[in-house]
């Protein structure tokens, strides 16, 4: 902003904009701006449901659950109305809240290597419902991810889609090879076995290489079709899908297996 646009916007009549918001003149003399009924009646009345409302966000964030003590507690049902109906638990997320973690805690470490957890309690302010803390929208990012291939995962069975034997058996060694590297506190904590996570990355490989497909190699359609598409909610209109928030807002990623 030039000198001149600068002094336009905020000298205005050669007082500032934060001196006239504060201050009002009238017959030559200031007053405040909130007379002193006004402070005595209201002031205390809006102080009070402001501290109301702070201590009730700090309570919200603050409350979290152990998530090895809800393993098998049931966070989303899934059902298409055609035979289709799934009941996903906390032990049936796990590769995804990993994956959310793992991924998370590297971006963590370079915005702050000595105190990480920085990172997750940032709050990012953005449109709409993009907007939260880190933590808050890495949770609902694994919770749309987990919904979303499972319901890709039965359109393609219902489609007949398959994977080819070399992308299933690449799948199954990453998925071996990601076990043998899990620490014991992520294992115990997360429920998770070999045969578990191959399930869970071939399920995940199916949805995407079947978005793929469906895209059909153009890529502003492989969006249409991905988490928020076009495409993609009109397929989720078939579905009922039912989420326990109870349970699930109470689980901090970013404080799981790690931090």
């Amino acid at each position: 902003m030039a000198g001149e646009e600068f002094e336009w916007h905020y000298l205005k009549e050669g007082r500032s904009q934060h001196e006239k918001l504060g201050v009002m003149k009238k017959g030559g003399r200031r007053r405040p701006l909130f007379s002193p009924r006004f402070r005595q009646q209201y002031l205390p009345v809006m102080t009070s449901l402001m501290m109301v409302f702070l201590a009730w966000v700090v309570m919200s964030r603050g409350s979290s659950i152990r998530y090895d003590e809800h393993l098998d507690d049931v966070v989303v049902s899934i059902s298409d109305g055609s035979g289709y109906s799934e009941k996903i638990a906390l032990r049936d997320m796990a590769y995804y809240v990993l994956t959310a973690e793992r991924e998370g805690d590297k971006a963590a470490k370079l915005y702050d290597e000595k105190k990480p957890t920085a990172y997750w309690n940032l709050y990012m302010n953005d449109e709409g419902d993009e907007s939260g803390y880190m933590s808050d929208l890495a949770r609902q990012t694994v919770l749309d991810a987990v919904i979303r291939d499972r319901i890709y995962a039965n359109e393609a069975a219902k489609a007949g889609y398959e994977l080819d034997e070399e992308t299933k058996a690449d799948t199954e060694f990453d998925a071996g090879r990601l076990y043998l590297g899990l620490s014991e506190r992520e294992k115990n904590t997360l429920g998770l076995s070999e045969e578990k996570l191959k399930e869970d990355m071939l399920r995940e490989a199916r949805a995407k290489h079947y978005i793929l497909d469906l895209g059909g190699g153009d890529l502003s359609k492989t969006f249409a079709y991905d988490i928020k598409g076009a495409e993609y909610e009109k397929i989720m209109e078939a579905y009922t899908i039912e989420t326990d928030t109870d349970v699930y807002r109470k689980v901090r990623i970013g404080f799981v297996t790690i931090n």
